[in-house]
């Protein structure tokens, strides 16, 4: 049997059932149950939260909505609107409000009426970082569906508030999970640290807690109504739901929302680092790549590669995209000594190494379209190789100049990067992280047989032979 809110298997004792609007009996398994952030009919809360936030914890009984006393109903400011037939919402909720009436439905295998996906961990726990270090936390609003309410307006204009009964599945999540569960993350720690004298800090998970989130409240209910007064060939077969609007509505917000491109964010957050702007986890967490973005920001802007760089993955720019060349460099961003070189000094290697491959390779910068150099596949294993060149001359003690790095080159002098017949590169038809990887052992053999021993050690390590194709 699948938990009707984590959508796992209930191992050991099973809570419900829980009654939908449709009709679908649901079950909670014992984690899912004893989360304070969580709320069932028949579920007693034992919670040592502080008073502030307490009254966001307490279950109240699923009466009729007629009869729904003033103290089991949530009061919220809201601005009425209609996007096209359909009514909606927009106001504001404390998170721990949202923690106690939310529900979702959670995609399986065994639950099909389901639509949401699961929780990724990490990005729960980078979502609760965010909340709790960065000095701008800004949460975009959510959305969520309700299928009871009543909204009150005392000139019968669009200003006045929205009343949700105080119940769990009051509000059905179907945008922002992952934003909802970093605060959900701050409720499960209080619960499990409520009797410790460590971990957790009090204060800050309160004022998360009552972090205010603007909210856009679907009327489902209604929503239902309409497409059924204006039932059409389109509509064929059962009555329609409220959950049928909010699985049509997630598809397509989901269907149609485009991320940014991993070059752009890699532009963004240099951009955001060189702000000033500290204590974003997902920036801090790989910090490497904020330095590898100037690099090719800079790089981008004067000879050997002016112009070559796409800075934000946009069709129709540079042939290197900035995220290939940033994350291309992760081996020479580990080596240590470079680790501790000033941002001038690893900037200076980096332009005079691809300086001295400009020279060697000159056609293939020119004809980048007709020659791999340029392409991923050149860049991966051109920037893996810069790593050991650097190391290479930091351990003999030999300045980072033209002609020391030429010195380590000078055997792929020649080396075919062309990608079109005939004569085509040896690299033509790799791809991917394996391919890379061949690439890299190709120019490293290619090194070795021009007599550059330190080429023919890293090969030994690597347990590569020079005579393996």
């Amino acid at each position: 049997m699948i938990c009707t809110c984590c959508g796992l298997e209930i191992q050991g004792n099973r809570h419900g059932p829980y009654r939908r609007l449709s009709g679908v009996m649901d079950y909670a398994c014992d984690r899912c149950w004893n989360n304070p952030a969580l709320l069932f009919p028949d579920k007693v809360t034992n919670s040592s939260v502080p008073n502030d936030i307490a009254n966001a914890y307490v279950p109240f009984p699923n009466t009729d909505e007629k009869a729904t006393r003033q103290s089991d109903v949530l009061r919220i400011s809201a601005v009425r609107l209609r996007q096209g037939n359909i009514t909606a919402y927009i106001g504001k909720m404390k998170s721990a409000d949202i923690l106690t009436l939310y529900d979702l439905k959670r995609w399986s295998t065994m639950q099909l009426d389901g639509y949401q996906r699961g929780v990724y961990e990490e990005r729960k726990r980078e979502i609760a970082r965010y909340l709790k270090d960065c000095p701008i936390p800004v949460v975009p609003a959510i959305l969520v569906s309700i299928r009871s309410s009543n909204f009150i307006t005392n000139d019968g204009g669009d200003v006045g508030t929205l009343e949700i009964p105080r119940r769990k599945g009051s509000i059905i999540l179907i945008d922002g999970q992952h934003r909802v569960s970093g605060f959900e993350w701050y409720a499960e720690q209080l619960a499990e640290t409520a009797n410790s004298e460590q971990g957790l800090d009090w204060l800050d998970s309160i004022s998360i807690l009552n972090y205010e989130v603007p909210v856009l409240f679907l009327d489902s209910e209604s929503a239902a109504d309409v497409l059924e007064r204006d039932r059409d060939q389109t509509l064929v077969g059962k009555k329609v739901m409220p959950e049928d609007v909010e699985r049509v509505v997630f598809y397509t917000l989901n269907k149609t929302q485009r991320g940014i491109t991993p070059s752009l964010k890699d532009m963004l957050q240099f951009f955001i680092q060189k702000s000033g702007m500290r204590g974003i986890p997902a920036i801090e967490r790989e910090g490497w790549r904020v330095d590898a973005a100037e690099i090719g920001y800079r790089i981008n802007t004067e000879m050997p590669m002016e112009g070559m760089i796409n800075l934000s993955g946009a069709s129709g720019m540079g042939p290197v995209q900035l995220n290939s060349f940033v994350t291309s460099m992760k081996p020479l961003f580990a080596v240590k000594s470079f680790q501790n070189l000033s941002p001038e000094a690893k900037y200076d290697f980096i332009k005079v190494y691809w300086t001295v491959l400009k020279k060697l390779f000159k056609e293939g910068f020119e004809d980048c379209s007709n020659h791999l150099i340029l392409k991923s596949i050149g860049i991966y294993s051109l920037n893996w190789l810069a790593a050991d060149i650097y190391k290479w001359c930091d351990i003999e003690n030999v300045p980072l100049t033209e002609e020391s790095i030429l010195e380590f080159l000078r055997p792929l002098r020649g080396f075919n990067w062309r990608s079109k017949a005939p004569n085509t590169s040896p690299l033509k038809a790799l791809g991917g992280t394996v391919g890379v990887r061949q690439a890299y052992r190709i120019l490293l053999k290619r090194l070795a047989k021009g007599g550059i021993s330190e080429a023919r050690k890293k090969l030994k390590t690597l347990q590569v032979r020079i005579s393996d194709t």
